[in-house]
């Protein structure tokens, strides 16, 4: 075989394995929920039967520092439903149990606290998503995305909604579980796939991660990039209540510290 035809053929097995680790990591994901028929009570231990049988969105890719390889620790988000509930339990590994914290303040910004959040673009109208977010230590967020998660204007933690999470650590992990209503989102009635994301920001490993593989010039919001839920039966109606939240605040302060862009960090 001359020398040329044998460079010919490395050239294109070469091209060949590139186009397949671009593909690889492109492709769709998606995830089956299976639908349960019991009460869960959040504990954030995931014990319970049925989220030993789950279906996880795992094997994350880096955002950061590099989009081209996988998470240097392990994440794992489990979902099952109800009949009014989502319920999501997630295993977040790390380095060790001093997991990083830079607020207990509810809508923390991302990039400051070992967390894990979730978004679901329920009309799969690549437009708008709502996302929820659990800190290492338990504190919640929530979240709109609106004009398709492109650019850091179209993500707000103005809405809230009521929904509940628990948030254990551990030597190795903080494990959260997460119920949100149906009731406290809106979706087609007949749902049976939502699109879906989910992505970590790792402070102990100075790694942010994300379940589809994004690019790094890219925002981990960006709904051109999700992958999909597939409920096991299709959703009933969305009912939306009317919930009164009692809050009273007689403290006036001003915090000249803080970066009012902060709270928009993804």
């Amino acid at each position: 075989m001359k020398s040329s035809d044998l460079n010919q053929k490395i050239l294109a097995l070469f091209l060949l394995f590139v186009a397949y680790s671009v593909s690889s990591q492109t492709l769709d994901r998606s995830v089956f929920v299976k639908k349960i028929n019991q009460e869960v009570f959040l504990d954030g231990k995931l014990e319970e039967a049925f989220w030993q049988e789950a279906n996880s969105a795992d094997n994350f890719w880096q955002l950061f520092p590099t989009d081209s390889l996988k998470s240097t620790n392990k994440t794992e988000v489990k979902l099952v439903y109800s009949d009014t509930h989502l319920y999501i339990g997630i295993e977040a590994y790390g380095v060790d149990e001093n997991f990083i914290v830079s607020s207990l303040k509810r809508d923390f910004s991302a990039r400051t606290n070992d967390n894990v959040t979730v978004l679901f673009d329920t009309f799969r109208d690549g437009q708008n998503a709502f996302l929820f977010g659990v800190s290492a230590y338990g504190v919640q967020r929530e979240g709109l995305i609106s004009e398709r998660g492109a650019a850091i204007n179209g993500f707000s933690l103005t809405w809230d909604t009521k929904w509940q999470s628990e948030c254990v650590r551990h030597k190795d992990r903080f494990v959260i579980e997460m119920a949100i209503p149906f009731s406290s989102i809106k979706y087609p009635e007949g749902s049976k796939k939502w699109g879906f994301q989910t992505y970590r920001y790792d402070l102990q490993s100075n790694e942010r991660s994300i379940w589809t593989n994004v690019d790094q010039n890219q925002i981990p919001i960006n709904i051109g990039y999700y992958g999909s839920l597939i409920f096991e039966a299709p959703l009933a109606k969305s009912k939306t209540p009317i919930y009164l939240i009692p809050y009273v605040n007689g403290i006036v302060s001003t915090d000249f510290n803080e970066d009012p862009t902060s709270q928009k960090l993804v």
